[in-house]
């Protein structure tokens, strides 16, 4: 993403009962103009209230930022640049 002048954060989900947590920390400590929530949690149908907790702390502490969705890291780029 650096290389494509972003200026990415990594929020790794550690913990499915802290996930929507964490994320809300994040994007309450700084603004972002796009948030991209990964494969590896939108796919997983074992993980779809992460998702959704994820999805409704975005709307709530980045009301304003894009959402995008990858289809794995390879595509990660595309998918910021979609709404970037």
């Amino acid at each position: 993403m650096s290389e494509l002048g972003y200026e990415a954060r990594l929020a790794f989900i550690q913990s499915a009962d802290t996930a929507a947590a964490d994320v809300a920390a994040m994007l309450k400590s700084e603004s972002f103009d796009v948030v991209m929530i990964g494969a590896g949690v939108r796919k997983d149908d074992e993980h779809f209230l992460v998702l959704e907790g994820l999805v409704n702390a975005v709307h709530e502490h980045a009301p304003h930022a894009q959402m995008a969705f990858n289809t794995g890291p390879m595509d990660s780029a595309a998918a910021v640049q979609r709404w970037a």
